[in-house]
Order: structure tokens, then C-alpha cells, then sequence
């Protein structure tokens, strides 16, 4: 399963060649994506063209694209490269262009290594979202002096702002 692969070659669970029909009746584009609340605010449509697709904060108190008052062409194009959209590609066809002479494993996609770690403080780990590890990385380079500060998110607290804010610890 982790053997490497290469574009003609077959690797066992590696992503076949994604062909994706223009125009089906059936294809999640990005007013789909939208207007079912899954975007989730990325910023690539409204990079992609110029601006024309604003990100604003929406119902969901959470960044998302506000296609209102863009122009089709816009539309289109912001679709384009929309995480969600069947008019975009997806990741496993981008990885395979990328980096098709890596290993590859089904459930993880392309690599060149792989490594999982976690704390083992039992406190600070029941206290973590995913491992604590992170958190703990960040701790270590301020108290080492390498970064003067980290910019993270917190919770926001605030009525009619987004959930969470950015901050810095120092």
C-alpha cells in the first residue's frame, strides 16, 4: 500500500484520473456550495477573481463567499477553484500531478514521511482538541526565545461577531 507511484503505473487505492462532466445537471457549483451552507470561507473564489466575490461574515457568524452582485463570469471562475464545487479539482487529482513519485496510501494520500505524536501529560491531554500538540510546540518556542509571539485563534465571546478571533501570546 506504500509503495511509490507513478503517472501509468497502478498503485493499489491510488486516486484514478478524476473526470469531472461540464455542465451535468447533478454537479455541486459554488451557488450550491453557498447557498447549502458548506462553504466555508476559504477566500480562494474571491482571490481568484480580483475581489469580485467578496468573503464577508455571514448567518452562521463564520467567513463565507457572498456571490451577491458578482458578475457570471466571476461566478464561474470562482467555481473553479471552490474546495467544494465539482467544477473545481479535487485534491487527490492536484497530488497526482504534484507529487506522484512519493509513496502513496489510500487513507492518507501522498507522502514523503509520516509521524504522529501527542502529549503524554494525561491533563494537558484530556484539556486538548486533537493531542495538544501544537499548543505545546508554540509554548516551547516562546519560552525558548525563537518567535516573539504566536498568532492563534480564540473565542470571540462577543454577540454578532464571528465565533472565534485571532490573538497573539507573547
Amino acid at each position: 500500500m506504500n509503495s511509490p507511484h507513478t503517472p501509468g503505473t497502478e498503485t493499489p487505492g491510488a486516486p484514478a484520473s478524476i473526470a469531472q462532466p461540464e455542465g451535468s445537471a447533478a454537479m455541486h457549483r459554488i451557488e450550491d456550495v453557498v447557498g447549502r451552507g458548506m462553504c466555508v470561507g476559504c477566500g480562494a473564489c474571491s482571490a481568484a477573481t480580483g475581489g469580485a466575490i467578496r468573503v464577508t461574515i455571514g448567518t452562521r457568524r463564520q467567513y463565507e463567499a457572498d456571490l451577491t452582485g458578482a458578475p457570471e463570469a466571476a461566478v464561474r471562475a470562482g467555481s473553479r477553484v471552490c474546495p467544494f464545487s465539482d467544477e473545481s479539482r479535487n485534491e487527490d487529482a492536484i497530488a497526482t500531478d504534484r507529487f506522484a513519485g512519493l509513496q502513496y496510501d489510500a487513507r492518507v494520500g501522498y507522502f514523503s514521511t509520516l509521524k504522529a505524536a501527542r502529549l503524554t501529560d494525561e491533563g494537558r491531554l484530556m484539556g486538548s482538541s486533537s493531542g495538544g500538540l501544537t499548543s505545546w510546540v508554540a509554548e516551547q518556542l516562546l519560552r525558548r526565545g525563537r518567535v516573539d509571539a504566536v498568532i492563534h485563534v480564540t473565542p470571540s465571546h462577543t454577540d454578532g461577531a464571528p465565533m472565534f478571533s485571532y490573538t497573539t501570546s507573547e
